[in-house]
């Protein structure tokens, strides 16, 4: 072997060998040495320029540096930048302190997730859907649509909620054992369903008309273009 050495305590600074690997040290401690697929760093490697870039590849595809404000790693050869776990089972994690973004196009957003929020989904640049406390959030006029051709469209439209079965065949079922149609905040029931059962329409909640067996019971005035219709002993008339 062939090396270099401190002659005052025979601490090793560099150790070359013919036809193997060449070790820089410091302190005594073995920092870097050359190996038959390339080199090994024994500790940090460490670009202290804010202008030092780390490059890979023939032509500088692969650049990974600090420019005094953001680290960045930048592909920009051919082919993708690929971030891969390619062992069984393992995961890839992208961690931040607050916000992470995903950008394409060049800086169009496609997907932020916001600490301490929410997380926007994005189309061309427009978001189209957002995470909430209570569960997911659409802006005003975006639809959430169901079927191969958006069949079935549930959107507000910035003034009306609307739901709309749009093809020209088929129809919009609601179906359940009990059906309710009511107010915002269900205090007030304006038609009441149930299978095998009546059907109640209200005034102001209150019981109006009733399905039975034999037809309907009515409560209160029933009238006919603007004519009381009344009952007697000689039958019905109109007043």
């Amino acid at each position: 072997n062939n090396g270099f050495y401190k002659y005052s305590s025979n601490e090793e600074l560099a150790t070359f060998q013919p036809d193997n690997a060449v070790r820089l040290y410091y302190d005594n401690d073995k920092k870097f040495e050359t190996k038959p697929a390339g080199v090994q760093v024994h500790g940090d490697l460490m670009l202290d320029s804010d202008s030092d870039k780390a490059i890979f590849g023939a032509s500088n595809d692969l650049q990974i540096q600090h420019d005094g404000n953001n680290s960045k790693i930048v592909h920009s050869g051919g082919g993708n930048l690929v971030i891969e776990a390619a062992g069984s089972d393992e995961d890839v994690t992208v961690q931040a302190t607050d916000d992470v973004f995903i950008k394409v196009q060049s800086n169009e957003n496609a997907i932020r997730c916001l600490g301490d929020s929410g997380v926007e989904l994005y189309f061309n640049g427009n978001k189209k859907l957002e995470t909430t406390a209570n569960g997911i959030g659409l802006d005003d006029g975006v639809k959430a649509a169901f079927g191969n051709g958006g069949d079935l469209q549930i959107h507000f439209d910035g003034t009306h909620s609307k739901i709309q079965h749009t093809p020209d065949t088929g129809s919009l079922f609601l179906g359940g054992d009990g059906l309710v149609l009511a107010n915002d905040d269900l205090s007030q029931y304006y038609l009441i369903a149930a299978e095998n059962g009546a059907v109640q329409l209200n005034y102001s909640g209150s019981e109006k008309i009733v399905t039975t067996t034999d037809g309907v019971n009515i409560t209160g005035t029933l009238k006919v273009n603007n004519s009381v219709v009344k009952t007697g002993s000689r039958g019905i008339f109109i007043v």
